[in-house]
């Protein structure tokens, strides 16, 4: 059975939905309405859902292109990687983001001599803010990983029979047998460039997630949206993000008209090292703006909260991260928590102030 084959069985498609594995689209006629195909065939549409994702930045660094590189995006990434740990003893990981860290922690495991470089000061340096990343970096080198913090690297050494070694900016040498290549993302937008939509970063969406073609809809990696605490354009790679996209511009092409209320730029539950960690919105605000930060810290937990007039908009928790989702919750809801800020840096939030409170209103009423 083919590759292909098995993905195919692993994910049946519903009922009246044609699946065309294998063949790309090559071009998008808006007037027309019509889609052309790798294999000749054309397709004819009323309405239209970009979803063409992200791909993994491959970085301008001499010698990096051949044997024993990888990106890690896709299964066959995986799968290619798999092959070449087979026969490597030491590897280097450029980009301390959450692949980054996850492909590292992997490769250790393995049993191979694991060094991170990471052009930043910190480790995953979305996710973490500067306390959170101190926590987890001694956690991560007590593994025995070698982080290069505010370091890149300039060049990847090859010989026979591929890659040996490479050179950081201040000419520092790193012998190795593999790299991965964990940098970040870059949306697909080949195609809606060539459609003549418009595009910044990503395809621009409006609330029901059309692009500048009103029968055009866009959704997940590709997306350019809102930020839903900061009101900035981002693209946010997120999973969750991508699947509420789906959910409702999907329903919108059937003749809906539910609105996307924007992005979390950070949304994301994290173990490294053994310790849980939860981030969620603005965690690390722009000083002298009206933002207000709270935080504790025992040991190696931490907990950390962002709030603006009273209403939260960020969160970092390190360790103890029972009942973190009720952060969640609140920032979505733009709950204000003013007078509830020891109960929600305690080790279990909850919603119990915010219910009483409406119980009392609804009594009153």
């Amino acid at each position: 059975m083919s590759k292909e084959s098995h993905y195919r069985e692993e994910l049946p498609a519903p009922e009246g939905v044609e699946v065309r594995l294998g063949v790309r689209v090559e071009a998008i006629d808006p007037k027309a309405k019509k889609l052309s195909l790798q294999n000749k065939e054309t397709l004819s549409y009323d309405r239209l859902l970009l979803s063409t994702g992200s791909s993994a930045i491959r970085l301008p660094i001499d010698g990096l292109e051949g044997s024993n590189v990888h990106v890690l995006r896709t299964i066959r990434n995986a799968e290619a990687i798999k092959v070449s740990a087979e026969k490597a003893k030491q590897a280097v990981v450029i980009g301390g983001g959450r692949v980054g860290m996850k492909a590292a922690f992997a490769l250790h495991q393995l049993g191979m001599k694991v060094s991170v470089v990471e052009r930043l000061g910190r480790i995953v340096p979305l996710q973490f803010d500067d306390t959170a990343a101190e926590i987890m970096k001694g956690a991560v080198e007590a593994h025995g990983i070698q982080l290069f913090l505010g370091r890149t690297v300039k060049a990847v050494e090859r010989g026979d029979p591929g890659v040996q070694a490479v050179v950081l900016d201040d000419g520092a040498t790193l012998e190795t047998d593999l790299v991965i290549v964990a940098v970040g993302v870059q949306p697909n937008v080949d195609l809606a460039r060539t459609a003549g939509l418009r595009i910044n970063q990503g395809v621009l969406v409006n609330e029901y997630l059309q692009t500048s073609d009103p029968d055009i809809f866009a959704a997940g990696d590709v997306v350019e949206t809102a930020d839903v605490v900061t009101g900035d354009n981002i693209v946010s790679g997120l999973w969750t993000n991508a699947v509420e996209m789906g959910r409702i511009a999907g329903g919108n092409m059937a003749g809906g008209k539910s609105q996307y209320p924007g992005a979390f730029a950070v949304l994301n539950s994290f173990e490294l090292a053994n310790i849980p960690t939860i981030s969620v919105g603005l965690i690390d605000p722009p000083e002298k703006e009206g933002y207000e930060v709270h935080s504790s810290r025992r040991g190696d937990s931490y907990r950390k909260l962002v709030l603006r007039q009273n209403v939260l908009v960020g969160v970092v928790v390190v360790g103890e991260i029972e009942g973190a989702g009720v952060y969640t919750g609140l920032i979505k809801g733009k709950k204000n928590v003013g007078q509830h800020l020891g109960a929600l840096l305690a080790p279990r939030p909850s919603y119990a102030p915010w219910l009483r409170r409406e119980a009392v209103e609804l009594v009153t009423q």
